[in-house]
């Protein structure tokens, strides 16, 4: 596995937070391309490479977003630059950098919403990721069809 040993830890959004395989993952913010590993059973943090995007999204603060999550049992990763398009990233094989795969580029049209912080939270059994935006709405995106569609929750 490939990872770099932390001793101290600082420069990482404490906000948004995913677990995969027992590790807690947190967006790097003082050094481009890493996540901040917190592993539970270890007791130990680390960092690890996140695929190699095309624009620094710590220098366009504005511009470049960027939010961890899971699909399908796998670490992903969506990037948004300009609020055009979001790309879906996934890292095949948990802790090998070289393992990131760009599953899908989705353009605001096919989402028919704003692009705002979307956060992948998981794969419905026919297979569209399900999508939260920052108000705690919920996305689905058909990669098939190219679509997306709001879900609409029963009221509590």
């Amino acid at each position: 596995m490939e990872r770099r040993e932390k001793h101290e830890v600082s420069g990482f959004d404490q906000t948004y937070y995913v677990l995969v395989n027992g590790v807690t993952h947190w967006l790097g913010c003082e050094s481009k391309g890493v996540t901040i590993c917190f592993d539970i059973k270890d007791e130990h943090f680390y960092e690890m490479q996140l695929p190699d995007l095309d624009v620094n999204y710590l220098s366009h603060p504005g511009e470049a977003r960027v939010s961890l999550g899971e699909l399908g049992g796998l670490l992903s990763l969506f990037y948004m630059f300009q609020a055009k398009e979001v790309n879906i990233w996934v890292m095949g094989e948990y802790g090998v950098a070289g393992t990131w795969t760009k599953l899908f580029k989705v353009g605001q049209n096919e989402m028919s919403v704003l692009f705002e912080f979307l956060h992948p939270i998981g794969l419905s059994k026919s297979g569209e990721i399900i999508i939260r935006k920052d108000e705690g709405q919920l996305l689905l995106y058909d990669p098939k069809q190219n679509s997306g569609r709001g879900l609409k929750l029963p009221p509590m």
